[in-house]
């Protein structure tokens, strides 16, 4: 199924088809196998029962690592925007939390057959929902020769995006067993639970990195011991946050992202060349992976676990939460002394149509149950969550993001390469910097 998958990438991205991207490929690949599964004689537990910490401590740290590594081709422009594209990834990513929150919050009240969640499982999906993962998006983007400035401003945010998304959820998700007392104390234990998890994690995976960057700096290896030396230490960088109870997610991403600009520069040649197509090479089977097993879960789902009001409303709320683009950018464009440089209406228009949920959004929703399985109840106390998770709110939870990722591949995804064209952002472009 996975070949398969492959294949129909390698013909895709072969024949340069910008009205139907590799992910929305793999996904409908996946969805033939999952109808063959489900209407044949063929077993389909073996498909249900994937365990759900395989996408969080597999396929999730491989292609956040290699986002961090392979950051972007155009560094210079990258480091030059690099305070715009915090502002987005950061700010932004916290905003559209907020706001896709807030609105399932204003649902909730209105009915809770719409958004039959608790306190804490609404803080939750708001945090995994506030993931963007423009990979069908980017694949049009390098096709067609996108704006370099508009290429490196969606890049950039989508791959820091990552991070702070993570942090938020890692930090809600540890709430789940915690008394409900909305105090002053309560929201300065978030705020350090939050805070603690970003600087930790950082902390560790740049630590790890520069420490690498110095070994490989002052003893000369063989290509072989080279590749070695940089996957043990971004294994290290993983697994001593995560035994820590930070972010390994996190700390592998920051990892990737300084052994790049230092660690990089001291491998031999042919060290570079290869670990650059080995980690790419990685990324884009867990990508194939995920997308190929969205498309297979499509029938494997129960359906009276897809709630459609609640889908509807999470749809509309990661769409409408995306506009914080245009604010953010008004008051950027100040700053932004040169006419080259402004972020103009045409490309707001297509930072706002980047919003693609993806891999990481998917993996996040389907991790919560490892979380919840790791945490011991006591029944007797009310808690933020409701003790823990309903079976049904869980369900539920990871059949809308599955629902949403679905959507905003096959329609944003799919329908990038005409809107990019017609807004004349495509082909040779040339920015003074």
């Amino acid at each position: 199924m996975v070949i398969i998958s492959v294949l129909v990438t390698l013909f895709i991205e072969k024949k340069e088809y910008t009205l139907i991207s590799a992910s929305t490929g793999q996904i409908m690949v996946g969805a033939v196998a999952g109808l063959i599964f489900r209407y044949s004689v063929l077993s389909i537990d073996s498909v249900q029962g994937v365990d759900p910490s395989l996408f969080q401590t597999l396929f999730l740290p491989i292609i956040i690592f290699e986002a961090g590594w392979n950051s972007i081709e155009t560094r210079w422009i990258f480091m030059h925007n690099l305070g715009t594209i915090s502002i987005y990834a950061i700010l932004g990513t916290i905003v559209t939390s907020g706001i896709i929150g807030l609105i399932l919050f204003g649902f909730r009240a209105l009915s809770f057959d719409i958004i039959p969640l608790s306190v804490l499982d609404v803080i939750v999906f708001s945090a995994l929902l506030a993931s963007t993962d423009p990979v069908a998006t980017m694949s049009i983007f390098g096709q067609l020769r996108a704006h370099p400035l508009l290429n490196t401003l969606v890049f950039g945010e989508s791959i820091l995006n990552d991070a702070v998304a993570i942090i938020l959820y890692k930090t809600f998700v540890e709430f789940y067993g915690e008394p409900l007392v909305w105090t002053s104390e309560f929201i300065l234990t978030v705020i350090g639970k939050f805070l603690l998890n970003t600087f930790g994690s950082l902390g560790i995976g740049i630590a790890l990195a520069l420490i690498a960057s110095k070994v490989t700096q002052k003893v000369d290896m063989f290509p072989v011991i080279e590749l070695i030396l940089v996957l043990l230490c971004a294994m290290l960088s993983y697994l001593l946050t995560d035994f820590l109870e930070l972010s390994g997610v996190t700390a592998i991403f920051f990892f990737g992202l300084v052994s790049k600009h230092y660690l990089w520069f001291n491998l031999t040649k042919q060290s570079r060349e290869f670990t650059d197509t080995f980690f790419r090479t990685l990324k884009d089977i867990a990508e194939i992976t995920i997308f190929t097993l969205l498309g297979v879960q499509l029938f494997m789902f129960d359906w009276k676990y897809y709630n459609w009001p609640m889908i509807g409303v999470s749809l509309f709320a990661c769409l409408f939460s995306r506009l914080y683009i245009i604010p953010f950018s008004i008051i950027l464009n100040c700053f932004r002394k040169k006419p080259q440089n402004k972020i103009t209406n045409k490309m707001q228009l297509i930072m706002w149509w980047a919003g693609v949920r993806g891999a990481v959004a998917y993996a996040l929703a389907v991790g919560i149950k490892s979380y919840q399985e790791s945490l011991h109840f006591d029944n007797s106390t009310d808690y933020i969550g409701g003790a823990e998770m309903e079976e049904t709110a869980y369900e539920e939870m990871v059949t809308t993001t599955h629902t949403v990722v679905i959507i905003t591949i096959l329609i944003l995804g799919t329908s990038t390469g005409p809107v990019l064209k017609s807004m004349k952002l495509a082909g040779d472009h040339v920015i003074a910097i």
